[in-house]
């Protein structure tokens, strides 16, 4: 029954099932801060405005701990993973082959993420 508040979103890559409820959460929770790695090339068709995130970037989670922000393109080009450094975990989107279809926009740059 813990409470928490959510203060920022931090999105792993533009693709539609990763960020298609942000207008939606946006008019729930107010006016809070998006960070996302920089896709020139599709930033401007989101609609609302986000905080560019930079490789190696080291942001602060409250309940989480210090997050560090990893460049993995090749399933999208703006693909990252976040290195949970106090927990000795990662988030990875879509970076980690699986069973199903995995969609890829340079299988070399996949494979090396």
């Amino acid at each position: 029954n813990e409470k928490f508040t959510i203060n920022k979103i931090i999105i792993t890559h533009w693709h539609l099932d990763h960020t298609g409820g942000i207008k939606r959460i946006l008019k729930l929770l107010g006016n809070i801060p998006i960070y996302k790695f920089p896709e020139k090339n599709i930033d401007k068709q989101y609609g609302f405005d986000f905080l560019p995130l930079d490789q190696h970037e080291i942001l602060e989670i409250n309940g989480v701990g210090n997050i560090k922000v990893h460049h993995t393109p090749g399933h999208s080009n703006d693909e990252i993973a976040l290195e949970l450094l106090d927990q000795n975990s990662v988030i990875c989107g879509d970076t980690i082959l699986g069973y199903g279809t995995t969609i890829f926009i340079n299988l070399k740059q996949y494979l090396n993420s």
